[in-house]
């Protein structure tokens, strides 16, 4: 039979490795919205439109 104190700990570790999960998802999320696009393509009914720093 199984120790309860073992269960625990594997709990412990799930949850643990499920905040860390959902942190780095949030991160990235967090650094693709505050990044400064360089480049901005947007498709509308009048046409394709490209703006941004090219050379």
């Amino acid at each position: 039979m199984a120790d309860r104190s073992d269960n625990k700990g594997f709990i412990y570790f799930v949850l643990g490795a499920l905040v860390v999960g959902v942190g780095v998802l949030a991160y990235f999320l967090w650094a693709e919205e505050n990044e400064d696009p360089g480049m901005s393509i947007s498709v509308t009914e009048d046409g394709v439109s490209v703006e941004g720093e090219g050379n």
